[in-house]
């Protein structure tokens, strides 16, 4: 069986989304993004949000109809996007923790 992990990540569209995306993500950011009780927040609609951001790059970035375009999407496709959410979620947690809440 060929593994296809990537650095600890899924496979190799999803750690480079994160690294490329949300890897230097600030604090604020996501407090923005979870609140002030991340437990609540439904992990789906932090997905799509995410998944959001990475398709308006592309639609700024490549002409729609091109290869590029194509090829972007595709490689998006292939993200996991849970993965990163949880990744994002248990980093604010532990900013959360550190700070008392």
């Amino acid at each position: 069986m060929n593994d296809q992990t990537c650095n600890g990540w899924t496979n190799y569209p999803t750690w480079r989304v994160s690294l490329e995306f949300f890897s230097d993500i600030e604090e604020e950011e996501l407090k923005e993004i979870f609140g002030d009780k991340p437990e609540d927040i439904p992990m789906l609609d932090v997905e799509g949000y995410l998944e959001d951001i990475v398709l308006d790059h592309i639609s700024n970035d490549a002409k729609e109809g091109s290869i590029a375009h194509s090829y972007a999407y595709a490689f998006v496709n292939q993200v996991n996007w849970y993965e990163i959410t949880e990744h994002l979620y248990n980093r604010y947690q532990e900013t959360l923790e550190m700070e008392g809440v």
